[in-house]
């Protein structure tokens, strides 16, 4: 539903989204997982031109099964603040900041996590359909690690066996341990619309996390991935 002003010119309106995704790793296959998700947003713009700049609130909800680790199962709401506004025709400009409650399986509550973020995006778009986006997020607060060993764990902290990671890593043991972090995250893409309703999306992502406090202050650690997703919406 969409309310329209016509005496201020002004728009706002709120939308209901659901959906499935699911996510398989050929690497570590135990935590491919199925992600159902709902999301609602209500959005405020000041006017009626492209070019008018608009503010939007979110909250989505999702629910994690994955193929065998129990300790990642659960629930992940988050909330969302954004502005963001149409410099050209072909650029668009976005920027908010968010907050993540994840409730989390296992015994220790090793995924029961809470962190905030802030956010950027630039997209601009190729021709009549493709885009060309960019992303940066900062996210700070609980973060998850794997080690091979227990050496260095702090007994007062919050860890768990994680069986998922000891075959496919090859490790006699592997603990999953919890820390707070901060993550940089930068990401470039390529979206290619192939009819109405389906896509193909294509990303490089750089990821680098440093310790925040504890046993592991100071440690970095990062990461590249590139991703090649399939989308398909349900008309």
């Amino acid at each position: 539903p969409v309310s329209i002003d016509a005496c201020a010119g002004k728009v706002s309106g709120a939308t209901l989204r659901a959906g499935a995704r699911y996510s398989h790793y050929f690497d570590i296959e135990d935590i491919s997982n199925l992600d159902l998700y709902g999301r609602a947003a209500w959005r405020y713009q000041s006017g009626t031109g492209f070019s008018a700049p608009w503010l939007e609130i979110a909250a989505r909800l999702d629910w994690l099964n994955h193929s065998d680790s129990e300790l990642r199962d659960g629930t992940i709401l988050s909330i969302d603040a954004s502005a963001g506004r149409y410099v050209t025709d072909r650029v668009r400009l976005a920027a908010g900041l968010g907050f993540d409650k994840r409730n989390g399986g296992g015994t220790a509550g090793l995924y029961d996590l809470s962190a905030s973020r802030i956010f950027a995006t630039v997209d601009y778009r190729l021709g009549v359909r493709s885009t060309l986006y960019a992303r940066f997020t900062r996210q700070t607060g609980d973060h998850v690690f794997s080690s091979g060993s227990t050496t260095g764990l702090s007994p007062a902290g919050i860890w768990e066996d994680d069986p998922a990671l000891r075959e496919p890593l090859g490790l006699a043991v592997a603990n999953a341990y919890r820390v707070d972090a901060t993550t940089l995250a930068y990401e470039l893409g390529f979206n290619h619309p192939l009819r109405p309703g389906r896509a193909l999306d294509f990303a490089l992502a750089r990821y680098g996390t440093e310790v925040d406090e504890g046993p592991y202050q100071g440690n970095k650690y990062s990461a590249t991935q590139v991703r090649a997703t399939y989308l398909y919406r349900f008309q």
